[in-house]
């Protein structure tokens, strides 16, 4: 029983650890270095059309690292699976 208890716990810290990681990703990676960009685009419009067209790509940009983006489906899928049996 030790060691099955043992193998449980050793399991839900590296889920733990997986789902931290990937929280941390989106957080910095994605989310705090496009706003950063964005920003940048932000002060450099110069009219409204510029505001939006910033806007559009930080969305863009999002969506691609997020691992939201067409090109990203499988892996999407691949990490709904997890989550499903994570949760």
């Amino acid at each position: 029983l030790t060691g099955e208890l043992r193998r449980c716990h050793t399991l839900r810290g590296e889920m733990h650890h997986f789902i931290t990681n990937l929280q941390y990703y989106v957080m910095f990676e994605v989310l705090e270095g496009s706003w950063e960009v964005f920003t940048r685009e932000m002060d450099d419009a110069a009219d409204l059309d510029a505001l939006i067209a910033a806007h559009d790509r930080y969305l863009d940009t999002i969506l691609q690292k997020g691992l939201l983006g067409p090109k990203s489906q499988l892996l999407t899928h691949t990490l709904s699976t997890l989550f499903e049996v994570i949760l």
